[in-house]
Order: C-alpha cells, then structure tokens, then sequence
C-alpha cells in the first residue's frame, strides 16, 4: 500500500534503491521535509500527484559518511607534498608546504574539500582542524559535520597554550552554529598523536569529553615507526617529536605499545575515535574491541603511504567496529568514498560487499554518535541521500552495482530533504 498523499512533498525515482539491509529495483523514496516518509517500489506511486526526482538510471544510497579527513589540506592536492622516504619525511613535506597560511588560505582550502566531498555524495563529515577555520565553509555548505580542533603540543607551557585555544573555539564554534542557525555541525577535539601530544593534553581532552559529552578523536599506529618511537624513543620520528618546541627536554618514551599508552591515559572510556590503527598486535585488537572505541580505516591513504595490510578481519572478528575515511587530498587523490570502499574491497575480499557500505554509512553515524536516523534508507529516517549513475547493471550484487558499477561522482547529493548538488 501507498503512503498517503497528503503528507507527500518530493518523490525520488531511481533503478535500484539500497535502504542499506535491502535493495529495491525499480524503487522511489517519498520524502516529507526532512525525513524519509516511505519507501518502496515506483509503480506503487506512479500517477500520483506530487514533485518527481526523475533518477532514472542511477542508484540511490545513503548519503555517505567520511569519518577522517583534514579539509584544510585540500589545496595540497595533486602531489603537492612530496611522499618522501618515509612517513616523517612526508610530516615535515607537509609542514613545508603550507608554512605561512594565513586563515584566509586555510578557509579557502577548506572549502574546496568541501565541494569535493559533495561533489563525491557524502553528507556527513568528521574533519580535523589545525587552525579552527573549516567550519565556516562547512556550515555554508549545508553539509553535516563533527569538527575536531586539533592539539598538538609536548611541552607543558605548549600544551596549556593549545588547551587554551581550544576552549576559545569551541567557544566560538557554538556561536558561530547559532548564527547559521544550523544544528548540524558537531565541534569536538583531536589529540593529534602520541608521539605529538603530551599526556597532559590527552587527559584534559579525555575528562572534557566524559564530563560534557564533546566528541574525540586521536590518529593512532598510522606508521610502524610509532611503535619504536614510544618503546624506546628511538626511530625517525623521533626527529619529528624533536622538532616540536621544548619537546626535546620535556618528553620521554612510556615504554609501552601506542595502544596500552593510549588507553592508560584513559582513552578506552571515551568511545572516541581511533584512527588508521595500521599496526596492531593481537593483544592490541582485543583491548579495542572491548573498549568500543571504532577503527577509521583510510585504505587509500594506507596505500599511498605504502601499508600492505590493515587488520579490519581481525578488529570484526574480535567485535570492534570499523568505519571509513579519505583522510586528506595530501595523501589521497580524491575524498569519494566510493573509491575507498572499492579500495576495502580490492585489500580485503572476505568482507562481504553489504558490510563495505555499512563502514561508510549504518556504522559511520553510529561511530560519530549521530544516533541511527543517519546513515539508511528507511521510514522516519532524516533524508541524507546520494545517487550515482550506474555503469553496469550486469553485477548480480545489488551493493556491487553502487561500490564497482556506479560512477564515483553522485548525480545528486541531498541532505535533510534538501538537494545541495
């Protein structure tokens, strides 16, 4: 049965439609302001009256969830910064590169990330800010977004002046929201790394989050290197660490993998983040997955960076979650989480296509705390939608046809019932 037609507003039409648990040929979507108010099969609705998104030709999805990318790179693109020989080489590349940005540069960066990423059918980002400047472009853009203010700082007086500013913009993020009047933008807090953020910055980051529910997220084991580094103090990042101001007399080694560090300056508690997670010994994928803290796995840049293997079979198996990144276009040649999901697919063949694009969608907003209205297709669900133009209908798996048979770029990206591409 229909649903009834005075509550309808816009009808989507489309090839095939992925709710993510089921795939609908033929399927339409009816969309009552920003939720999903019912979905089914077109001829159902055919001949009613109401305003019809012609899709005919594509397949309809959930709007895609990138949950790491650092949009103020996005001017880096196009190999830019050289990869060097190592990942610490290509970190001080990095800071070459953009040395002497001024805010307006970090603006204008972030907003062609922004762009790409719809351009590319995501409606939800979680992206790490170094100079607090990506949501202003984001907040234009119509865009969902968790946005992590980035502390960085080994030394005590660095890191109280880091903490410091952070509070300032959180402060201001939340006026800025106000002004927009849009409630779908998140700010949270990223203790950058172990090997670059005192112990300090990470409790106050952990205690910030537990007492007022602030969102974290931190990079972790992205390169073998981290695992010396912490050990033994050893290594070539620990020239980077050198490199950070008064950090030369002010840090030490723990002396313990990244993981127990990490999670014995509390992180386990925080249900935050845990990025790239490259490395991880088996002692290290049991004490994740007890803490429910997700994995981001960002297999392009995993690629680029010359990472062989990411233990994502041995997290599931174990119970933990993983979820999907870009990570930035300084390490990426796109943000289409198309093109990741493919690449999940291309390193690891034992997981199963559905599950691919529950990483990017179902699990996503359940990893960035959104709660479960994002990331389906489904009655009562908010109406965040992208669809691609199919280029082989021939693939007998439904979620094939959108991760290998689709184009990459979205014919439609929709947010809250409103089209913004």
């Amino acid at each position: 049965m229909g649903p009834p037609e005075k509550a309808r507003t816009l009808i989507l039409k489309a090839d095939l439609v992925i709710t993510p648990s089921e795939a609908i040929e033929g399927g339409a979507i009816l969309i009552r302001g920003k939720e999903i108010g019912w979905i089914g099969r077109w001829k159902e609705l055919e001949g009613r009256r109401g305003l019809v998104l012609d899709l005919t030709g594509c397949v309809v999805a959930p709007g895609m969830i990138n949950c790491h990318c650092h949009l103020e790179l996005s001017a880096l693109s196009g190999g830019k910064v050289n990869r060097g020989s190592s990942f610490t080489e290509w970190i001080v590349n990095l800071l070459r590169a953009r040395k002497g940005w001024d805010r307006r540069r970090y603006r204008e960066s972030a907003r062609k990330g922004v762009e790409e990423l719809i351009r590319y059918g995501t409606t939800t980002v979680a992206d790490i800010t170094n100079s607090g400047e990506s949501p202003g472009p984001l907040l234009a853009s119509g865009i969902r977004a968790v946005v992590f203010y980035e502390l960085i700082g080994l030394d005590p007086i660095g890191s109280r002046v880091r903490m410091a500013m952070a509070m300032i913009w959180l402060k201001r993020i939340s006026e800025i929201s106000r002004a927009y009047r849009r409630e779908g933008l998140i700010p949270g807090l990223s203790p950058h790394a172990p090997y670059s953020t005192s112990g300090w910055l990470y409790r106050k980051a952990i205690r910030l989050s537990e007492l007022r529910g602030i969102p974290i997220a931190t990079h972790i084991l992205e390169t073998e290197e981290e695992v010396e580094l912490l050990l033994r103090g050893t290594g070539p990042l620990r020239d980077l660490v050198d490199m950070i101001p008064g950090a030369r007399w002010s840090w030490s080694p723990p002396g313990m993998s990244p993981i127990r560090y990490l999670f014995s300056l509390g992180y386990h508690k925080t249900n935050g983040l845990l990025v790239h997670a490259n490395y991880l010994s088996e002692e290290d994928l049991q004490a994740v997955a007890l803490s429910g803290c997700p994995v981001v796995y960002c297999p392009r840049s995993a690629s680029f960076f010359g990472h062989d293997s990411h233990p994502i079979e041995g997290i599931m198996r174990a119970g933990g979650r993983v979820v999907l990144g870009t990570d930035s276009l300084a390490s990426n040649e796109s943000l289409s989480m198309i093109e990741e999901m493919r690449e999940v697919l291309k390193r690891h063949s034992s997981i199963p296509p559905y599950k691919v694009l529950e990483m990017a969608t179902k699990d996503a907003a359940l990893s960035l705390g959104l709660g479960t209205k994002l990331g389906r297709l489904g009655v009562g669900m908010r109406a965040d939608i992208s669809a691609f133009e199919i280029e082989d209908a021939g693939l007998k798996d439904p979620y094939l046809i959108l991760i290998e048979g689709a184009k990459p770029e979205s014919v439609m990206t929709m947010v809250d019932g409103k089209v913004i591409l």
